[in-house]
């Protein structure tokens, strides 16, 4: 091989890869499922203690997010308008985390504990534009950004001081927040991918409040799911 041939025979592997990565992404419709894991931001404790302080009531011996992590499922249908954007709606769910807190009885003559069990359960729908980047023919990076319509659900159960069963249930708690992810994603063919997304939504419920709707605040909570996209073929 002479070395005018061996540049453009590279060049000609490039031109190729380049149109073998833009087939890959080409525009159209696309669906996706996926699973994974969630983690809740642990910022709960406080609230319940500041809720309390000053009540004549109960005061607060114990509180904490005992478990804030859950199982998250994600479902994806986008439209990919060029080769590197795209929108997307996603349902995605958080599955449950949970609180436990003990609380004393200030109540004179009375010298019972109550102990309480909270379940948070969030979900919601999400309006995302996405920024892709390849990574060579195969690979991709994306980035989203856009609103989610969360809704969060509360529950209570658990033993009040003088022993008898406790039960609440709150309003759902419905919120419009931003949310942001990433993605990275392995093309492994113009139809099916698979992608490994990280997602944040910001600022879920309200404030932890003796109150029907102040039932706890997360900074933010995370989904990380894996999922198999299909494209629609042309």
């Amino acid at each position: 091989m002479n070395h005018r041939t061996a540049p453009i025979l590279a060049g000609l592997a490039l031109v190729l890869a380049g149109s073998a990565a833009a087939q890959a992404q080409a525009p159209g419709a696309y669906f996706g499922i996926g699973a994974g894991s969630s983690e809740y931001a642990d910022d709960l404790r406080g609230q319940i203690f500041d809720a309390y302080a000053g009540d004549t009531t109960y005061a607060v011996e114990s509180a904490k997010l005992s478990d804030k992590s859950g199982s998250a499922f994600k479902l994806t249908a986008g439209y990919r308008f060029t080769p590197w954007f795209s929108g997307e709606l996603a349902y995605t769910t958080f599955g449950d985390a949970h609180s436990d807190f003990v609380l004393n009885s200030i109540v004179p003559l009375t010298t019972g504990s109550a102990t309480i069990r909270g379940q948070y359960k969030l979900h919601g729908v999400s309006a995302v534009a996405v920024g892709e980047i390849p990574l060579g023919t195969d690979f991709s990076a994306s980035l989203r950004a856009g609103l989610v319509f969360s809704r969060l659900e509360y529950s209570e159960r658990g033993i009040t001081a003088t022993d008898t069963p406790h039960r609440f249930e709150a309003d759902d708690e419905d919120k419009t927040r931003p949310v942001a992810g990433l993605g990275l994603a392995w093309n492994i063919d113009p139809q099916w991918s698979l992608r490994l997304d990280w997602d944040r939504w910001f600022r879920i419920g309200n404030r932890f409040a003796l109150t029907e709707g102040g039932n706890g605040r997360f900074d933010h909570a995370d989904a990380y799911t894996l999922n198999l996209i299909w494209r629609m073929p042309r």
